[in-house]
């Protein structure tokens, strides 16, 4: 795996990712990065993931092994939004513009 992911970023230039690094806090996983975006790295990355953590075998109590930390990765890789897009929908929608509803409905 360490392979496949030095693989992925082997040819990436400094401009490159100066440019990942400025561009993801504003276009989150849309962020277009060559012929393709963000979320898709995301996909490589949680794929190459995947393999690791089950090349390592680590098991819990349950016989599953560390691939089970990556499922809320992948339900967002897979579905194109992160838990800040889910949160400008409701500030957006049904909050009409109150951030301290964030607290009330997020506060651990």
């Amino acid at each position: 795996a360490l392979d496949g992911a030095w693989a992925l970023v082997r040819d990436w230039t400094a401009d490159e990712r100066e440019a990942l690094r400025n561009g993801v806090p504003v276009g989150g996983i849309r962020t277009p990065f060559r012929t393709t975006t963000v979320n898709e790295l995301a996909k490589e990355v949680l794929r190459l993931s995947r393999l690791g953590l089950k090349n390592r075998n680590r098991l819990n109590a349950k016989g599953q092994d560390e691939t089970v930390y990556l499922a809320p990765l992948e339900s967002i890789a897979r579905a194109g939004r992160t838990v800040s897009d889910e949160l400008l929908d409701r500030y957006k929608g049904s909050w009409h513009g109150d951030i301290n509803l964030v607290f009330e409905e997020f506060a651990f």
